[in-house]
């Protein structure tokens, strides 16, 4: 099982910074999540939110946002070149960006581990269609039709991953997915508890905002596997397209891991 560091290790830097992808190395973990944005000068920044004291990424260069918020914002590229080693969830936030994440994308596929994910699935689609790199679709809601969903991208070699919300996954959604032989990650998982528990479930990786919390027989303990380093087979799955459904309020964090546990044991039959 993979380890993530979400943005980094945010805790102690700011996030999507080259100084937290160091902090973050420096514990342990075997990869690192990323957001990329297409800045006002058409570069494809690590930078997560949409605006910037209330003006657009979109509308303003790299050198003025990071002047707006205090220090400075790598490229993907400039990333890429930094941490060689390190395995790479590269998420697209906004569909500008896609033209200058596959073309840097393109550029270090024989050399670096990755896997582009997004929201955005039908930028994933694309990616996968393209650049020869593993590919995701980031799930924030229930899917309705997993089976569907999944049916719907099955002619594509390098799209079979799917990045769960930890809030929405249970044990019959990833027993679906792994049937069907795609690897899973999940995302939001940021206490030692839960970490155990997905990983005695067969999650293909933890992607955290807390890298120090990972329990230490997780930290760095397995190489990429398919999901990372290449294209797993195709499975087969069932024919249809899910649906886009709306989705699920949140709960406060102790909620939320109360019952992720208590509905993981009794739903597996611990």
């Amino acid at each position: 099982m993979l380890v993530f560091a979400r943005r980094g290790h945010h805790a102690v830097f700011p996030g999507n910074t080259l100084q937290a992808f160091d902090a973050a190395v420096r514990l342990g973990v075997d990869g690192i999540q990323t957001d990329v944005r297409l800045s006002g000068d058409g570069v494809a920044v690590l930078f997560s939110d949409d605006h910037v004291r209330g003006r657009p990424v979109a509308d303003l260069s790299r050198r003025d946002i990071a002047r707006i918020v205090g220090h400075e914002v790598p490229t993907l590229n400039e990333a890429l070149l930094r941490f060689p080693k390190s395995v790479w969830n590269i998420e697209i936030r906004a569909p500008a960006a896609i033209g200058a994440v596959m073309q840097t994308v393109s550029a270090f596929a024989a050399t670096r581990r990755m896997v582009v994910t997004s929201a955005h699935h039908e930028l994933v689609a694309r990616c996968a269609g393209v650049a020869p790199v593993p590919a995701g679709l980031l799930l924030t809601y229930t899917p309705p039709d997993l089976p569907a969903l999944l049916a719907g991208h099955a002619a594509s070699t390098w799209l079979r991953t799917l990045v769960w919300e930890q809030r929405i996954l249970r044990p019959t959604l990833l027993r679906q997915a792994q049937a069907a032989r795609w690897a899973n990650y999940v995302r939001g998982v940021d206490d030692a508890d839960s970490m155990r528990l997905l990983a005695r479930h067969g999650i293909d990786a933890l992607i955290t905002d807390r890298a120090d919390l990972v329990p230490p027989e997780l930290r760095g303990a397995t190489a990429a596997g398919d999901a990372a380093t290449g294209s797993p087979a195709a499975g087969e799955v069932p024919a249809g397209v899910g649906r886009t459904a709306e989705p699920e309020p949140r709960m406060d964090a102790a909620t939320l891991l109360r019952a992720s546990i208590e509905s993981w044991t009794k739903e597996a039959g611990w």
